[in-house]
């Protein structure tokens, strides 16, 4: 139990609430953006049968409408540590599923990733900044 309330601690610590809040609908055109284009990379780099190609595009489309979502709690004022763990969860998860469909470390889906880690760092915090530079890493 102390442990789990360290790491909230940890990844509040520093946390621009205010920005966050502010930002939330451009954080969320941005995300949009992001991943229409790597859902068109994806399309244009694979050639899956009809049978295998839906788990992706769930993937996607649930992407879309997490971040919505994410974007009204952000829009509340509602930055608590789960949250932001959902959060990283989709995005990074998403992309790294996509990057990995599409070529791995080559594909050009690793460079939204980096995007998104920018706008954790600048946005979020640092702490959240490094927590997504891990877990790209670790994916």
């Amino acid at each position: 139990m102390a442990a789990t309330a360290k790491r909230r601690a940890l990844l509040a610590q520093g946390l621009k609430r205010d920005l966050v809040r502010q930002t939330a609908y451009y954080m969320l055109a941005a995300r949009a953006l992001e991943g229409l284009a790597a859902w068109v990379l994806y399309n244009e780099s694979v050639e899956p049968s009809y049978s295998t190609a839906w788990p992706i595009h769930l993937c996607f489309l649930s992407y879309f409408i997490v971040n919505a979502a994410l974007c009204l709690r952000y829009r509340a004022a509602d930055t608590r540590p789960a949250i932001i763990v959902i959060d990283l969860a989709n995005n990074l998860g998403t992309m790294a599923l996509a990057a990995g469909l599409t070529g791995g470390m080559l594909s050009p889906v690793v460079l939204i990733c980096l995007i998104k880690i920018a706008g954790y760092l600048l946005v979020f915090s640092t702490q959240t900044g490094i927590i997504a530079i891990s877990t790209t890493l670790a994916g």
